[in-house]
């Protein structure tokens, strides 16, 4: 494996402190775009929700009223 990675890269030297830098770079980046890719996330489904509940919510109170407008002349008088 040394033998295959110094045939590519004859004159790179890569000290350890250079190693856990990148290493600790990347996976800093993977985390940071995990949690900004997840805020997203969590606020899309938000606006979703809150606009369905919004259309459910116009439709019940356009069904409610009409049923109250239909419903009226069939109720039976009170005694």
């Amino acid at each position: 494996m040394n033998k295959m990675f110094a045939a590519f890269f004859p004159k790179a030297h890569f000290s350890t402190p250079t190693c856990i830098t990148v290493t600790l770079g990347i996976l800093f980046l993977a985390l940071f775009s995990s949690i900004v890719g997840s805020w997203q996330g969590n606020a899309r489904v938000r606006h979703d929700l809150i606009e369905q509940g919004q259309h459910i919510t116009e439709n019940l109170a356009r069904q409610s009223s009409l049923a109250l407008v239909y419903a009226l002349p069939t109720m039976p008088p009170r005694q």
